[in-house]
């Protein structure tokens, strides 16, 4: 059974969550480009950016909206992304809200 929170391909693959992702990334593109080219570990931008994309969908589907996204960088590429869930988390539950 898949939880009705959980990413699926009708969230990711529709035109809109496209071009939020996209616009979302065109943000960060620049500082991620420099944070892999300064930290000098092998890593992949389409890796970071398709992580980036599920991450974003998965945000979304907790019901984060892309306002609060922006305003608390929780979709940072560059930040662990236990920490982006953590803080997220608690974002929603400081609302009324819980994360699955």
């Amino acid at each position: 059974m898949t939880l009705a929170t959980t990413p699926t391909t009708a969230i990711t693959t529709t035109p809109r969550f496209a071009a939020i992702a996209s616009r979302r990334w065109a943000y960060w593109h620049g500082p991620v480009a420099l944070w892999i080219a300064l930290d000098g570990r092998p890593r992949s931008l389409d890796a970071i950016r398709l992580e980036h994309s599920l991450h974003l969908a998965w945000l979304l589907a907790q019901g984060v909206q892309m306002r609060v996204v922006r305003r608390l960088n929780l979709d940072d590429p560059r930040e662990p992304r236990l920490l982006l869930r953590a803080r997220a988390e608690l974002y929603l539950s400081n609302n009324g809200r819980s994360a699955k």
